[in-house]
């Protein structure tokens, strides 16, 4: 990976411009991005005594991007900044492995490197994981010899711990919410300052190595045997840097499950990804999930965000000897059948093939984010089918209506779950309620169940509306599809397709995926049908097909019940 982008290092060796695309931050901020984050790989292996062709070359980039009179100065770092982000790389380095970015440099070069990382003490940071970036930053510094700020460090991690909401939990910020930061930022980070901070803040290096503990007892169901792990929430471009937690329990021996365990979660999840095709010809991570998609990207992506993945290479640091390395990859350990992670409003479970599936009651939170309601709120996630985007508008295709319910008055624009209230929770469902628009009240309830999952919606609707409810989506390529069993009885209208009555089935060679109705009863009709909504909505695959329901109610009160299966072997 390092190799592949060389050739793009600046002549200063401080900029590396990976890409042609854009982010909020500018093109000073992704060319140090495209610098900095491979650091959290670099340093690793300097610190475990591998020698890398390129490296020796970093302190004259640090020296250049932080040299006010060189032409490639990284620039004076204001409130909110991005290079605050790319600091907490350098600080993480320094801490690691000092000499990797200090070797050679007189002692001029060194304060002004110091002066310039200390900007990150006198601005103002976003209110949230990134106050672990100033952490990193001072004691790294101090571990450099450098001067630092450790009243600064204090404060901050004062406020960390109002982040934090118990069983291993925190909100990404007061107002936050719960998705994979928790292990690739909170834990990631509190366990290094546990491991290295021990002698000089032993009460709080507990606290986080105890957390460290509970957090893999519930994120350990989001890992599939076969190595991928759920994808939910923003900031899925990092890609692999979702198994960063599992590298830091390594790196810093927390005592959970077994080094083989351990060693097994992390390199089935490696191997799993450079099976996807993430790299571009040129060999350079591209921006996307399973694949180039730029539909799915957040605002903060830039060409060199998706490097902060390498994160999940911290265990190159441990020596041969060292008991990660010495053990045989294991299985994931058995479980109970279900996980509720209340904390998150999350349920995990297991399909028969292994596969882990989420339940999600849904989460509000103050952060305008991209595809929020399909990143946050779909009814359920997989972990061998990555859900899918809207891709422009409000129609169905756009949509891609999986894993959810979605409700139109006119058949043209749909709305579906995008904010929740009254949650609750039991030993294998949750539930929220929600208004998809007014005058129109729906609570759900999904339950986890062996063979799949069973959603009720209670609906109370002041108007006529045409309602649709999905699975999940199919890779749809060149295999046959069928719809099995008998098609709608009756004469259907000029131009409509005979479809199923209360059932809508998708199967091809990789797997199926079903929805069934289970109120016929009431009255209701639902009509079954495979849906292929537009390609590049999903993360994992360019083309999908949808199992879906599809009916159209009277105003008044509802109760309907929908079986879903999904078998997808990998």
């Amino acid at each position: 990976m390092y190799e592949a982008v060389r050739p793009l290092l600046s002549e200063g060796q401080s900029r590396m411009k990976l890409g042609h695309t854009g982010a909020v931050y500018g093109v000073s901020g992704m060319e140090m991005e495209g610098w900095a984050r491979f650091l959290w790989m670099l340093a690793p292996l300097a610190s475990g005594g591998a020698e890398v062709a390129g490296t020796e070359n970093l302190p004259v980039g640090l020296s250049a991007g932080t040299d006010p009179d060189h032409p490639e100065y990284w620039g004076e770092p204001r409130d909110l900044d991005q290079r605050f982000v790319e600091m907490g790389a350098i600080g993480f380095a320094l801490r690691l492995k000092p000499d990797l970015l200090l070797h050679g440099l007189d002692v001029a070069a060194r304060q002004r490197i110091a002066r310039w990382l200390q900007t990150i003490n006198h601005r103002e940071l976003r209110d949230c994981n990134w106050l672990f970036f100033r952490v990193l930053v001072n004691i790294g510094l101090r571990e450099a010899g450098l001067p630092c700020d450790n009243d600064m460090v204090e404060a901050d991690l004062e406020r960390i711990e109002s982040f934090y909401v118990g069983e291993g939990w925190y909100r990404d910020g007061v107002a936050g919410g719960f998705d994979h930061y928790n292990g690739f930022a909170f834990h990631f980070y509190g366990l290094l300052y546990a491991h290295w901070e021990e002698a000089r803040d032993p009460e709080r290096s507990k606290r986080f190595r105890a957390r460290g503990i509970r957090f893999a007892q519930d994120f350990i169901h989001w890992f599939d045997p076969l190595g991928p792990v759920v994808p939910y929430g923003r900031s899925l471009s990092y890609r692999f840097g979702m198994a960063a937690f599992w590298s830091a329990v390594a790196f810093t021996g927390l005592p959970v499950f077994t080094p083989g365990v351990i060693r097994g979660i992390l390199m089935r999840h490696l191997r799993w990804w450079f099976k996807q095709p993430i790299f571009d010809r040129s060999g350079i991570l591209s921006l996307g999930y399973a694949y180039a998609n730029l539909q799915m990207t957040e605002n903060y992506n830039g060409p060199g965000s998706p490097y902060w993945s390498l994160k999940s290479l911290l265990v190159l640091a441990l020596p041969p000897s060292d008991p990660f390395w010495q053990a045989a990859e294991e299985p994931l350990p058995k479980a109970s059948a279900y996980s509720v992670q209340a904390e998150g409003r999350l349920l995990l479970s297991r399909n028969p093939d292994g596969q882990a599936i989420l339940l999600n009651a849904g989460q509000s939170f103050d952060w305008d984010c991209r595809h929020y309601a399909d990143k946050y709120h779909r009814f359920a996630y997989a972990s061998r089918l990555a859900f899918s985007v809207n891709i422009g508008g409000r129609s169905l295709e756009a949509i891609s209506p999986e894993s959810g319910l979605w409700v139109s008055e006119d058949g043209k624009q749909w709305y579906g779950r995008e904010v929740e209230t009254a949650y609750q929770y039991g030993a294998n469902w949750v539930a929220s309620s929600w208004e998809p628009m007014p005058g129109v009240k729906i609570t759900s309830r999904l339950e986890a169940s062996h063979a799949g999952h069973v959603r009720t919606h209670e609906i109370q609707m002041n108007r006529k509306l045409h309602i649709v409810e999905g699975g999940f989506g199919l890779p749809r390529g060149s295999e046959p599809l069928a719809i099995g069993r008998e098609a709608t009885k009756g004469v259907p209208a000029a131009g409509d397709v005979p479809k199923l009555i209360g059932l809508a089935e998708v199967r091809t060679e990789r797997g199926f995926s079903i929805v069934r109705d289970l109120s016929a009863d009431t009255g209701i009709l639902r009509y079954g049908e495979m849906f292929e909504p537009w390609p590049n909505g999903n993360l994992q695959h360019p083309m999908i097909v949808i199992p879906l329901l599809r009916s159209r109610l009277e105003p008044g009160s509802y109760h309907l019940v929908t079986e879903v299966e999904l078998c997808f072997p990998g």
